[in-house]
C-alpha cells in the first residue's frame, strides 16, 4: 500500500475584489489559474473577499462568482471588509446575515485525512456562543489547524497590540483560553498584507498569509511585503510545513500607489472597471514561482 501523503491546503487572504476598482483583479486570476491547474485537497480563505465596503453588495456578489467559477473546493472567512470589525466600519449582525445567506457559513471545521481544519469568526468571539462552539471544534486528538482573519497577536499574545491588525482584548483571551491544551499544530491568518511565519509560546507555528490582492504600507518587522498564496503540507504525523507561492502572472501591487496619501481603504482609489483591465486572462500554467 502506498504511504499516507502530507495534505496539500493552499490559503489565499485579503483579494479585495471589485467590479468598479478591479485592481486586484489581475492577480487574483493568476492564483485562481495556478490553483485550478494544480488542484489541492483544500483551498481556504481567510478573509477580507470584497474590496473595502461590507455593504457592497455588487462587491460580494462579483467576489463569489470569481472565486467559485473553477469548482475548487473552497472555504472561506468573513473579514472586517466583508462583514466589519472591530474599529471602523463595525461588525453587526445584519452584515453577517448577508454573509451567511452568500457563502453557507462564517464558520466551520472540516475534518481532512488525520488533520481537523477549524476556521473561527474573530467577530463573534464576543458572543458566548461562538466561544462554545470553537471550544467544541478545538477539542479533539487530531492535530488541528486553525485558520483566522486576523493574526493572534503581532508580537506577544499575552501583550495588546496597537492599532487594529491583531485579535484585541478581551477576544483575544476566550480565544487562546479555548485553544489552551488542545493539540493546534497551526495558526493561519491573513490581514496583515504581509508574509511571515513564527510560533506560539506553546510551538503552534503561525503563518500570516500575504495578501492576493496588493501589498499594504511596509513596515520594519521582518515581515516579507509580496503578492501570492501559502501552500500548507499536513503530514500524517501531525506535523505541519508550508512554502510561501507567487504563481505566474502576480504582479506586486502596493496599496499605497493606488490611493490618495494618507488612505488604508480601496474605497479612496479612482475607479477601474473590468472593462479597462486586458481582456486575456492569465493561462493555467504547473509551474510556480517563490517558495
Amino acid at each position: 500500500m502506498p504511504e499516507p501523503r502530507a495534505l496539500r491546503v493552499v490559503q489565499i487572504s485579503d483579494t479585495h475584489l471589485s467590479p468598479a476598482r478591479a485592481y486586484a483583479v489581475p492577480n487574483v486570476r493568476a492564483i485562481l489559474a495556478w490553483l485550478a491547474a494544480e488542484p489541492p485537497d483544500l483551498v481556504v480563505h481567510t478573509g477580507d473577499l470584497t474590496a473595502d465596503d461590507p455593504d457592497d453588495a455588487e462587491e460580494a456578489e462579483f467576489a463569489r462568482q470569481l472565486l467559485t467559477a473553477d469548482g475548487l473546493p473552497l472555504v472561506v472567512l468573513p473579514g472586517n471588509h466583508d462583514v466589519g470589525g472591530f474599529s471602523g466600519d463595525r461588525f453587526s449582525a445584519a452584515r453577517l446575515a448577508t454573509h451567511q445567506a452568500r457563502w453557507g457559513a462564517d464558520a466551520w471545521v472540516v475534518e481532512l485525512g488525520p488533520w481537523r481544519l477549524v476556521g473561527a469568526d474573530l467577530y463573534r468571539l464576543a458572543e458566548a456562543g461562538h466561544v462554545g462552539w470553537l471550544r467544541e471544534a478545538l477539542s479533539t486528538d487530531r492535530p488541528i489547524a486553525l485558520f483566522l482573519h486576523q493574526p493572534v497577536c503581532l508580537v506577544d499574545p499575552e501583550v495588546p497590540d496597537a492599532g487594529d491588525w491583531s485579535v484585541p482584548f478581551p477576544q483575544r483571551r476566550g480565544l487562546l483560553d479555548a485553544m489552551a491544551g488542545r493539540p493546534v499544530r497551526l495558526v493561519a491568518s491573513g490581514h496583515l498584507h504581509r508574509y511571515r511565519s513564527a510560533s506560539l509560546p506553546d510551538g503552534a507555528l503561525t503563518v500570516w498569509a500575504p495578501a492576493a490582492s496588493f501589498t499594504g504600507t511596509i513596515r520594519d518587522d521582518g515581515s516579507t511585503y509580496v503578492v501570492g498564496a501559502v501552500e500548507h503540507l499536513l503530514a500524517p504525523d501531525g506535523t505541519a510545513t508550508h512554502r510561501l507561492v507567487q504563481p505566474p502572472g502576480v504582479e506586486v501591487l502596493h496599496l499605497p500607489d493606488l490611493v490618495p496619501k494618507g488612505s488604508e481603504g480601496l474605497r479612496d482609489a479612482p475607479p477601474l472597471p473590468l472593462d479597462a483591465l486586458p481582456m486575456t486572462p492569465p493561462q493555467p500554467t504547473r509551474g510556480t514561482v517563490g517558495g
